[in-house]
């Protein structure tokens, strides 16, 4: 059975070893932006949350989520996800949304690649915008 939360600083900090392949692959998606070592420091600054589901103690995936404070609402960024098993623990999305809602964040904006839209629209999610990138 799978459970999610949000880790800690100290929790992260501690299950360092087991979070640090899902931050690697975290930092290969985003186009090396970051490694695995500043994602860490974010969360530990209070700048990002961490959170992990997992199945008993093996952790299956972690996820990185930022609150947004805009002049007329406030939104719950999921700023990267990395993980296995998905059809798992995709559910527990609702987890996220529930504290992001006690947060007071309006909606919840995933940033992903373009796959996300077609495992998310059946979780009620929507796409809105696109981003667009040139390597300089």
């Amino acid at each position: 059975m799978h459970s999610a939360g949000m880790f800690t600083p100290d929790e992260a900090a501690a299950r360092w070893r087991d979070i640090m392949p899902f931050l690697v692959g975290m930092s290969k998606m985003a186009s090396e932006r970051y490694g695995p070592g500043d994602l860490l420091k974010l969360v530990a600054a209070g700048e990002y949350q961490m959170w992990g589901a997992a199945d008993g103690e093996q952790l299956d995936a972690v996820m990185l989520t930022r609150l947004v404070q805009y002049p007329r609402a406030k939104s719950c960024e999921l700023a990267s996800v990395f993980g296995k098993n998905m059809k798992e623990w995709l559910g527990l999305l609702d987890k996220l949304e529930s504290w992001a809602k006690r947060e007071g964040c309006t909606c919840i904006q995933p940033v992903g690649r373009p796959g996300w839209e077609r495992v998310l629209k059946p979780h009620g999610y929507e796409k809105t915008h696109l981003i667009f990138e040139k390597r300089l």
